[in-house]
């Protein structure tokens, strides 16, 4: 399978989920969209992951879909986003052009980390804004969810042995 697993990520918790999809579909290519533009011509399939980061998509994913929409449209594809908080399956519905997430093969909202070491100016001053005011609420640390990672990978696997690509 030839599968193409394209990212953008901020802080790096959207590139450790891209990381851990390739390892799960031997063969897949994997592309930051920050440093490289792919074609989508050869690909059996694309996985687009994307950070949430002050409520929208990174920007070069955007861009991405953007410019590949309508090849988006013709290829079993699925997405992923790496969100800090619960409710991040809106996203779906307020970033992405409702065509594709009603195609979409599957679509994944797999919680995200916060690694205060990576965070610089206005993303270190909000992450203490967000922290200081849910220390009362007893909210779960934020977490990169495997399971639904595994999830996206088996149902990619089986969207592109069904398109009849191998």
């Amino acid at each position: 399978m030839n599968i193409l697993i394209a990212y953008g990520s901020k802080n790096g918790a959207a590139e450790k989920c891209a990381r851990y999809l390739q390892q799960k579909l031997p063969g897949s290519q994997l592309v930051n969209l920050q440093t490289e533009t792919p074609e989508l011509t050869g690909y059996d399939g694309i996985i687009l992951g994307s950070c949430i980061r002050m409520g929208a998509l990174h920007k070069e994913v955007r861009k991405f879909i953007g410019r590949n929409q309508t090849k988006l449209g013709h290829l079993p594809a699925a997405y992923f986003l790496s969100c800090l908080f619960p409710e991040g399956e809106q996203y779906f519905n307020s970033q992405f052009p409702k065509e594709l997430i009603e195609k979409a093969v599957t679509r994944q909202c797999v919680g995200g980390e916060m690694d205060w070491a990576k965070l610089k100016g206005m993303d270190r001053f909000v992450a203490k804004m967000v922290s200081k005011s849910e220390m009362g609420q007893k909210m779960p640390s934020p977490a990169i969810r495997w399971d639904k990672l595994d999830q996206l990978a088996s149902k990619m696997e089986e969207a592109v042995q069904k398109s009849g690509k191998r």
